[in-house]
């Protein structure tokens, strides 16, 4: 019911009537024309009405249906930006970019990360839930990474700066996973739109110097259980304009995909098309003047 709504919602009904009146317009058309050099088969072509309005709604439908996927690349570099509506985990051949927390803590089983969450799915699908696996992995991927010594009634005991990667190769695919929230003490993740633009940059770079030319898959980051100060559109535009100026700074990735899940999608919290047009936008005539200033040694918060 919820995914019939969000596609009567997004259904274009300018395109549906614009393709039922060209229809019509060319049935006007063709009986015009034969009626001139034959009266005969423009009556034989009237008594098939039926067909061109059948035609020019099926086309009309096609045309106005909602799209799941929008693409557009950008201007003066061979990189593709595709905004798609998907289980990011589907997807071959990507390295997936994972939300994270500022002590990368891991545990499942106590609830500090939901099962349900990117990084929780991550866990299960890349480690078959064996987090002690996972937390080998981010310890060497941050080996040397300055941290902080903090307190906490459970888990790790150690913070990173927001923004801190932590790139790890499991046997499917390669993961990165930046820290844009902090947990409180009941485990409760707690994140902003600050710290999603200040990680940004530094993902990016990170990506650039110790990762691989892989495709990326990215989430719409601290939408879920992050409890950001923005909506999930806002936090899409945010991800496309940082980094349309950092590829083109300097290839790190074949191509990037945004990933909108599914239930956000049906819930109507994303309009592709309005999307699509911003992104269309952004690729052709976004800036890279400032493309430099974006760019932060890995682990440096920005300013």
């Amino acid at each position: 019911m919820s995914r019939a709504l969000a596609i009567i919602r997004y259904l274009s009904l300018k395109a549906l009537a614009s393709s039922i009146l060209q229809a019509f317009g060319v049935l006007w058309l063709v009986v015009e024309i034969s009626s001139f050099f034959s009266p005969q088969f423009s009556t034989a072509v009237k008594s098939f009405w039926w067909l061109f309005v059948a035609i020019g709604i099926a086309a009309g439908f096609y045309r106005a249906w909602p799209r799941l996927s929008v693409s557009a690349r950008v201007q003066g570099t061979d990189c593709t930006i595709t905004i798609q509506v998907r289980d990011m985990f589907s997807l071959k051949n990507v390295a997936f970019v994972i939300g994270s927390n500022t002590t990368f803590d891991t545990a499942l089983d106590d609830g500090t990360i939901a099962e349900t969450s990117v990084q929780g799915q991550a866990a299960k699908r890349f480690y078959g839930g064996a987090v002690n696996r996972l937390d080998e992995d981010i310890v060497r991927s941050l080996a040397s990474i300055p941290s902080q010594a903090i307190t906490k009634p459970y888990g790790k005991q150690v913070a990173y700066p927001i923004g801190t990667v932590a790139c790890v190769s499991a046997a499917q695919a390669r993961l990165y996973l930046v820290a844009i929230a902090a947990l409180n003490e009941h485990r409760v993740a707690q994140s902003s739109r600050k710290n999603v633009t200040d990680a940004l940059p530094l993902l990016w770079e990170s990506i650039r110097t110790r990762g691989g030319l892989d495709s990326l898959a990215v989430p719409v980051l601290g939408s879920g259980l992050s409890r950001i100060d923005a909506t999930r559109e806002e936090i899409i535009r945010e991800i496309i304009r940082s980094f349309i100026p950092a590829i083109r700074a300097g290839n790190f990735c074949r191509s990037m995909a945004v990933v909108v899940s599914p239930a956000d999608f049906t819930a109507g919290h994303v309009n592709l098309q309005e999307l699509g047009a911003f992104m269309h936008h952004e690729c052709m005539y976004g800036s890279s003047a400032s493309a430099g200033a974006l760019v932060a040694p890995v682990g440096t918060p920005q300013r």
